[in-house]
This record gives structure tokens, C-alpha cells and sequence, in this order.
């Protein structure tokens, strides 16, 4: 079940250009719920909006938490579809916002991201250097940093800030998952799984299927390597 969506935007991001996509990122949001959920009442709320980094994300709160699902589906489709620069399939009052996003690709914004729970669609500036086809890389690996946020409703997804670039990355967890991470709220730690990384520079932007969640214990070097559930697993993960 899908209930956050994130915009990313990539590379060096003037401030003006940032208020400019949130402000169409909000009447995207704002449209697309109203032309999917009909009259089914809708909050959307800031669940992160990452410091130094221009990524924001968004909680949907419904009695009908299939609408979200819904919503999210459509959210990675629009993407698809400006990816492809094929025709979106809603109304003209969706497709403004969603296009005004993607205007605003040129050689400072080198990419912008349609995240949700279930996928990544990245949209890749005509002016980036190789051209506008790119799509995110995904490999099994582990990554090191503190857990930052989480989210307190679910607790399918939470943000770990890597020690190695000092920017957020989007952990998702599985149904079933969310008492792997609720001790770790502000502590180090170690996770393992499918790494997207942005394909400009090599940066781990989200983690899905995770596999283990450990803790950075305060030991010898290496010691990563007994940490429990992940020893077994070494010879399959490359450590960010």
C-alpha cells in the first residue's frame, strides 16, 4: 500500500526554482486526488522535506486508504509518461502542473524524481550531459548513516542520512518490517538492500527490499561483519 509521494529535483537547485516546483507539486497533488478520489476527503501533509536537499514528501490521510493507493499508481504513470514524452492520460488540470515540473529541467536541474513506495520514475534534463535517457540503477548493497526521520504512522518508511555524501536516502520497508527499525530512531546504523543510485553521479538516493537493519556498534574495524543477519550475506553485498 502506497501513501507517500516524493518529488526529487537533482543537481545544483537555485531556491526560486525549488518554490516553484513545490508550488506545482502541490496543485499536482491537489488535482490528481480530486480527479481520482471524487468527493473522498483527502489531507496530504509534509511527512519530509530533507535539509540540504530538494526533496519533499507527502502523506495522504483518508478513510479510504485504497485511494491512496490509487493516487500513487497514477502519480508514477504521469511520470512514465513525461519520461517517454508521451501524452498523460488526465485532465488538462493535471497535466499544467506536471509539465511546469518538467520545465524546469535545464543545466542547473539535471533530473527530477517521481518516487513513491512501490517505484522510481526519473525525468532527465535534454541539456544533461549524454542526453535525456536515464533511468535509475539498482543493486544489492549496504549503506551507512543515522536515522534521521521516521515515520511514526506506519512505519514503512524512514530517512537515513549517509555518512559518506551527508544526504537523505529513502529506506522502505516491507509489510511486516516496521519493528526492524523502531528502535533505531537518531542511531547509526547499517542497511542492507536494494540501492537506487542517481545515475548523474552515483549517489544512493532510496533503499527497497531491505534485507537487515543493524546497528554501528562502537567497536574494532570490521566489525560490521558480525553484525547480526548480515554475515551470511557478505559475499552478495557491496558496502556504499
Amino acid at each position: 500500500m502506497s501513501e507517500t509521494l516524493t518529488l526529487a529535483l537533482n543537481g545544483d537547485v537555485p531556491l526560486g526554482e525549488f518554490a516553484n516546483a513545490m508550488d506545482c507539486f502541490s496543485s499536482l497533488v491537489d488535482e490528481l486526488s480530486s480527479e481520482i478520489a471524487g468527493k473522498a476527503k483527502i489531507e496530504w501533509v509534509i511527512d519530509s522535506l530533507e535539509a540540504g536537499s530538494a526533496v519533499a514528501t507527502v502523506r495522504g490521510r483518508t478513510d479510504s486508504p485504497n485511494i491512496l493507493d490509487a493516487i500513487a499508481t497514477a502519480y508514477t504513470q504521469i511520470g512514465k509518461s513525461l519520461q517517454t514524452n508521451q501524452p498523460i492520460p488526465y485532465s488538462d488540470k493535471v497535466n499544467k502542473p506536471a509539465r511546469s515540473i518538467v520545465d524546469l529541467l535545464n543545466r542547473k536541474i539535471t533530473s527530477v524524481r517521481f518516487e513513491t513506495e512501490k517505484e522510481d520514475v526519473l525525468i532527465a534534463s535534454p541539456y544533461r550531459e549524454g542526453g535525456p535517457e536515464a533511468k535509475p540503477t539498482y543493486a544489492i548493497g549496504t549503506i551507512k548513516g543515522t536515522v534521521e526521520s521516521l515515520s511514526r504512522r506506519r512505519g514503512v518508511r524512514f530517512t537515513v542520512y549517509d555518512v559518506l555524501f551527508d544526504r537523505p536516502i529513502a529506506c522502505y520497508l516491507k509489510e511486516g518490517q516496521e519493528g526492524k527499525i523502531k528502535d533505531f530512531w537518531g542511531k547509526k546504523v547499517y542497511v542492507a538492500g536494494l540501492i537506487g543510485r542517481d545515475v548523474d553521479n552515483g549517489k544512493p538516493f532510496a533503499v527497497r527490499d531491505i534485507i537487515e537493519i543493524a546497528p554501528v556498534e562502537s567497536s574494532e574495524p570490521g566489525s560490521f561483519r558480525n553484525a547480526r543477519g548480515v554475515i551470511g550475506r557478505e559475499r552478495t553485498l557491496n558496502a556504499s
